[in-house]
């Protein structure tokens, strides 16, 4: 963890998360979302856009609408595939490796700074959004509650969800989002292992997280398959905004995290135990 907090792309990201949300603060400022055409197709993020007009608490939610695909997961990239990459880079492993530390001890010692580096950002991310969204339009109730629009989305209906609650929620849906990026992340963490080069791991990182979004907004692909992909569980702590906490999508992303997240740590550490380390 003390070489985590020693470089530079560390600091790099979790500003850059405290940043997004001020982006999406001053982007609504200058151009404040307005309803849409009657009788016209209506997307969530329309939705969730002009609850912004109540309530400064939806800013979070804004920002990782927009931001939860592609640019918090090359946040997180940063770090996870150059964690194992670099010790090889700056030829160090042997080094660390002398000091009575096992194999094991090491690569779980970097799972874990990883893993903390991810929760890290989404702190920073949730607590940015949340103060500027509350200095910005206030902490009042949140007209978000009521009918579901299909998957995802929620109406602005009747219902609202309190200021104390929202906060809550808030955490809630945090905590549900940083299940499928941690299982990113694990995938990144594996390419850092197996190429030992940490531009490669990145952009191989970023290759899986693309190709599962492009199989799951492929025509045709039916839902028994697309809901059993990494992007589906990037949207699922949508469910924490209606009327009542969707429980089961919840619990079934935390299922397909796990299940993309294992293999790639198991396969990290059994080709860290046998492989040759250069110096």
């Amino acid at each position: 963890m003390r070489k985590l907090l020693a470089q530079r792309r560390t600091y790099l990201g979790w500003v850059a998360a405290t940043l997004i949300p001020a982006a999406f603060a001053i982007g609504l400022a200058i151009n404040p979302p307005k309803p849409p055409e009657p009788g016209g197709p209506v997307d969530p993020d329309v939705y969730i856009s002009l609850a912004y007009n109540s309530s400064g608490l939806v800013l979070p939610l804004i920002a990782l609408f927009f931001s939860s695909l592609v640019l918090v997961p090359l946040l997180c990239a940063l770090v996870a595939g150059d964690i194992v990459a670099a010790e090889d880079s700056n030829q160090t492993l042997k080094t660390v490796l002398a000091r009575s530390t096992s194999r094991w001890q090491l690569l779980r010692a970097k799972m874990l700074a990883t893993a903390t580096y991810v929760l890290v950002l989404l702190v920073c991310f949730g607590l940015s959004g949340t103060v500027i969204g509350v200095l910005a339009n206030g902490a009042e109730p949140v007209p978000l509650g009521g009918v579901p629009l299909g998957a995802t989305g929620f109406t602005l209906g009747a219902h609202e969800i309190g200021a104390g609650s929202m906060l809550g929620r808030l955490a809630i849906c945090l905590g549900a989002y940083a299940a499928p990026l941690l299982a990113v992340s694990a995938w990144g963490f594996l390419f850092s292992t197996l190429s030992r080069n940490s531009a490669a791991a990145i952009v191989g990182m970023l290759v899986f997280s693309f190709a599962n979004q492009i199989i799951a907004f492929l025509p045709n692909v039916p839902e028994s398959i697309t809901r059993w992909l990494l992007t589906d569980q990037f949207t699922a702590w949508e469910g924490v905004l209606g009327t009542t906490v969707d429980t089961g999508a919840l619990w079934h992303a935390l299922l397909v995290s796990t299940l993309f997240a294992v293999p790639p740590l198991a396969v990290s550490a059994w080709w860290f135990q046998r492989r040759d380390v250069l110096v």
